[in-house]
């Protein structure tokens, strides 16, 4: 299961993820990303463990342990921190996107224009520039109800 803060959908293919929130469509660079968290969730295991052995050691603990497991602290947070910015680097593209919900767009589309068939909706759809394998994944995930 994949989690992204503030998503509503998400699609996932090899080397692209795809995620609908409240506000846009961000399609991320998959195949760079993964490596990345992967070191970043290790870099934070590390912070959390440095920070239990820290709080082990209380105040009254060895002065040298304490200095040395700070400085690898403070190098697990700088770790962290870089991980975080390079994933942040690892996002293609970012549209805006007013139907946080909807995974199709509606009858009634971005410039009021109504749509009776699939051809205008697919027009709609690519002027709007999502892409035409996105918008087919997400029109086969359309409600069983949809008329489109």
């Amino acid at each position: 299961m994949g989690f992204f803060p503030g998503g509503n959908h998400m699609i996932v293919t090899a080397d692209r993820s795809y995620v609908h929130t409240d506000a846009q469509l961000i399609a991320m660079d998959r195949a760079r990303m993964l490596p990345l968290a992967a070191e970043k969730r290790k870099s934070q295991a590390r912070q959390a463990g440095l920070e239990k052995r820290l709080k082990q050691l209380g105040k009254n603990g060895p002065k040298e342990e304490i200095v040395g497991i700070n400085d690898q602290l403070q190098q697990a947070k700088q770790e962290v921190q870089r991980f975080s910015g390079a994933i942040q680097a690892c996002s293609l593209w970012k549209k805006p996107c007013q139907y946080p919900y909807a995974l199709t767009v509606p009858a009634t589309s971005y410039n009021g224009t109504t749509t009776s068939d699939t051809k205008s909706l697919l027009r709609l759809v690519l002027s709007a520039e999502v892409p035409l394998a996105l918008w087919w994944l997400f029109r086969s995930l359309r409600p069983v109800n949809s008329r489109y």
